[in-house]
């Protein structure tokens, strides 16, 4: 649903005012509210973020994965990826005080999407372009509507696939070698 205001919203904006409700995103100076997630998305994001981690910890890798977090794509478009991973110090360079955003020019190196039922095109070919813009180096789509993983790595500011995943293929990310995570391990996580 979008939420009708009488003029583009800038980023600026966006930040400023107190939005009520479920989490939204800017898209071209319109806010949108996001739908909730169902109860298998919150699953695999939350499965995501435990692996993750404890590859982060048990490699001793100074990269930082985390929710709720945007990402400043353009002038009037701001996404809020289901995962991030950023370097230490991208984290830490952040307003403890402020928002939880990464500005335009200062992407973080892997935005997770999961897929839902209300925003499937959303996630396969609104994002992909946008975050392609935005400089994110690796872009999962994560799809439990059609059994999948795909990983794309940016080269020369488009996408190309890295791989798709699909049972028992392991997922493979250069940003993080040795994960482990099988695709029907991640897709039926609970």
């Amino acid at each position: 649903m979008i939420t009708t205001l009488r003029k583009p919203v800038t980023l600026e904006d966006y930040r400023a005012i107190p939005w009520e409700g479920g989490p939204v995103e800017l898209v071209n100076g319109q806010v949108i509210e996001m739908p909730e997630p169902t109860k298998l998305h919150a699953d695999i994001v939350n499965f995501l973020t435990v692996a993750i981690n404890i590859l982060i910890q048990s490699a001793q890798l100074r990269l930082v994965c985390r929710s709720q977090v945007s990402v400043d794509i353009a002038a009037g478009t701001s996404r809020r990826p289901d995962l991030i991973v950023c370097t230490a110090d991208q984290w830490g360079a952040i307003d403890p005080a402020g928002g939880a955003y990464f500005a335009i020019g200062n992407p973080p190196a892997l935005a997770i999407e999961v897929c839902s039922p209300d925003n499937k095109g959303t996630d396969l070919i609104d994002k992909r372009d946008e975050y392609a813009l935005a400089g994110i180096s690796e872009y999962w789509i994560v799809n439990p509507l059609d059994d999948y993983v795909r990983v794309l790595v940016l080269d020369n500011q488009e996408y190309r696939e890295q791989g798709e995943y699909r049972g028992d293929d392991e997922i493979h990310s250069p940003l993080l070698p040795g994960l482990g995570i099988r695709v029907n391990q991640l897709l039926t996580s609970v």
